[in-house]
């Protein structure tokens, strides 16, 4: 799996360098050594609205700043298998 795209809204650069330890064998791996493609397909909007995302359905439009820089075939996918059911929000 490679976590190449990431959404930020309000600020900040959006990814945040995040180290995990391992013991058997003793080892320790950051997620930039996991794929060198880490935080390179950021879109930084505003707001909500600008990226097209629905915050009660957890659906991207056709339009705003996410479909714009990953395209109506990735925000086909995201629709098609990302859903608001089981997440508890407040």
């Amino acid at each position: 799996m490679e976590i190449d795209r990431a959404v930020v809204v309000g600020g900040g650069s959006g990814f945040v360098e995040t180290t995990a330890t391992f013991t058997q064998p003793a080892a320790e791996y950051n997620l930039s050594r996991w794929s060198d493609k880490v935080n390179t397909r950021s879109v930084a909007a505003a707001s909500v609205t600008e990226t097209g995302l629905d915050l009660d359905t957890l659906k991207f439009s056709g339009s705003g700043a996410v479909a714009e820089a990953y395209g109506a075939a990735w925000v086909a996918e995201w629709n098609r298998n990302v859903t608001a059911e089981g997440i508890g929000r407040p």
